[in-house]
């Protein structure tokens, strides 16, 4: 009961945050992103950048790092989603759909969400790329707990 409890807190949890996330306008939200590629880049290089150098490497990586928060957090959803139905049972094809469909309608009121924040907007393309992170994040997990089944049957006939 209490692990039951504590998954759907951390489902809650993440999906706050991922909401307040949303909340921050576009210059807040690229702010955001601009200090964490700022240390990123700090860090890889080992050392003081120029301005321009830095600019450089902002406007290069901004893309790739703000997607990949997208894979990360929409993977953790999904990861979540599927541990918490796990408790009712073992993982098959019906919990992975209910798991994707979750991530898939939760992206959808995100980027919903979105339209109402300045300087923000809706993609479509966010979607995907947020449902692809659940899924993947759902499939590992999934095909995790299926070689632990193979291991554990090969090493009782072992």
């Amino acid at each position: 009961m209490i692990r039951k409890a504590f998954k759907v807190l951390f489902i809650l949890f993440w999906m706050v945050s991922i909401f307040f996330f949303s909340m921050d306008t576009g210059v807040a939200s690229t702010k955001k992103s601009d200090r964490v590629i700022d240390k990123i880049v700090v860090f890889l290089t080992g050392g003081e950048l120029s301005k321009e150098e830095l600019t450089y490497y902002r406007d290069l990586y901004v893309f790739p790092i703000r997607k990949s928060a997208h894979l990360f957090l929409y993977f953790m959803l999904g990861v979540s989603v599927l541990l918490f139905l796990k408790e009712y049972g073992s993982i098959q094809k019906k919990g992975i759909l209910i798991s994707i469909c979750f991530v898939f309608i939760y992206a959808c009121s995100d980027e919903i969400h979105q339209l109402f924040v300045p300087d923000r907007s809706g993609e479509i393309a966010d979607v995907l790329l947020d449902t692809l992170g659940g899924y993947l994040g759902i499939m590992i997990l999934y095909y995790y707990y299926q070689w632990r089944i193979h291991y554990e049957q090969k090493k009782a006939i072992s």
